[in-house]
């Protein structure tokens, strides 16, 4: 691919959804009227390394090989990006969103859907005043954008109301981030609080290319943080760690096929409730 008309054209032809998130922030930028030479140039050469990355994870479920290719591509971007697109655009982080994807998207069936949503976070009751509390008054709902969920779609309808909502509800639940420092974690923390108080048995991750938070300080012990996972655990090596990205796949793995509750077996073999 040479020219805009052609990356688009094979864009196109690829029919991914809105789950491929470094797929969809390619293309956007690309459509841009307003789009710089130096850009277009940069985005073709991407396209033309994302079409390996994307034929490679398309075709195997084996861990070191998605991460072998995640890091061939990854590192081309972190090369080859300099002060074209910034963190604010999600370039790079969309990189992570999309691999995360693409790894747990064989767990979707007809009931459990995979990838970006607006999640619920919890439900309270509304009123303008207390006529309006005493006669009408209505439930409503929070929800927040979440990078990576594992979740079911659940019709929710109310008292009399006949019109149904749909809300989305998360059994695992994964911030992306390229990196993540202290006042990004503190709004981590409140983020897990608030999905875990719509839902207890949802876990809540973490994925980072670097953790850079003082390490002498323990946050995410009395959170509702159940792991952060470092991509690129050692500072002095730009590659993502193919025993992080299997413990991760493991450990959602194993949450989804455990027993989540079952308190009468627990009392009966152990003596404890949980």
């Amino acid at each position: 691919m040479k020219t805009k008309e052609e990356a688009l054209n094979f864009l196109t032809s690829l029919k991914l959804n809105k789950n491929y998130k470094h797929f969809e922030n390619i293309k956007n930028k690309l459509k841009k009227k307003d789009i710089t030479e130096k850009k277009v140039s940069f985005l073709i050469n991407c396209i033309n390394k994302y079409k390996i990355y994307h034929e490679a994870l398309n075709t195997t479920e084996d861990i070191l090989k998605i991460t072998e290719n995640w890091n061939k591509y990854n590192n081309f971007i972190k090369n080859n990006n300099k002060k074209i697109f910034t963190s604010q655009s999600k370039f790079e982080s969309s990189i992570i969103e999309e691999s995360i994807y693409r790894i747990f998207k064989k767990f979707e069936d007809d009931i459990i859907k995979v990838g970006s949503i607006k999640t619920y976070l919890n439900m309270y009751y509304s009123a303008n005043n207390f006529n309006d509390f005493k006669n009408h008054g209505v439930f409503k709902y929070n929800i927040k954008d979440m990078d990576f969920a594992i979740y079911k779609e659940v019709k929710l309808r109310i008292g009399n109301c006949n019109k149904e909502k749909t809300i989305n509800i998360p059994i695992i639940a994964i911030e992306c981030k390229t990196y993540i420092d202290k006042t990004m974690l503190e709004s981590s923390v409140a983020t897990a609080e608030k999905i875990k108080n719509g839902n207890p048995y949802c876990k809540f991750y973490i994925v980072t290319g670097t953790y850079e938070v003082n390490k002498d300080i323990d946050m995410i012990i009395s959170t509702h943080i159940d792991q952060i996972y470092i991509l690129k655990k050692d500072n002095k090596n730009n590659d993502i760690d193919k025993d992080v990205v299997q413990k991760l796949y493991e450990d959602v793995e194993n949450y989804l096929n455990s027993i989540w509750n079952d308190i009468d077996n627990n009392i009966k073999n152990h003596g404890i409730l949980i």
